[in-house]
């Protein structure tokens, strides 16, 4: 069952008028191979070092609406990033703060802060 980060990030980047980024899209863009291929022949540590590079190149995004799968913010590195720099470019900030209170994944994730 999918997290609906390619139904929702889409629509979410349309209302407020930025672009949308999937991740896992853009290293599959990026490395012309699949995330299964990946995983299948580099192993889940080099698919986690693409996807850590992937993140931070974000940065160099302006106003765009970035969809993670759901092993990059286990990534103490990645969380802090995403915290620290990639949720307050917008103007949904004190929405991404509060996350916290209504969603169990970023619950969870705030008490190992």
């Amino acid at each position: 069952m999918g997290s609906g980060k390619s139904t929702v990030g889409p629509r979410v980047a349309r209302r407020l008028g930025w672009s949308f980024l999937d991740l896992d899209d853009a290293i599959e863009d990026e490395t012309g191979r699949s995330i299964a291929s990946i995983f299948a022949e580099d192993g889940e540590e080099r698919f986690r070092q693409m996807e850590a590079a992937a993140l931070r190149r974000t940065a160099e995004r302006e106003r765009a609406v970035v969809a993670l799968g759901g092993g990059a913010l286990t990534n103490d590195d990645n969380l802090r990033f995403a915290k620290g720099h990639a949720l307050r470019r917008g103007p949904a900030r004190k929405d991404c703060r509060d996350a916290h209170r209504t969603r169990a994944l970023l619950r969870a994730s705030a008490r190992h802060r």
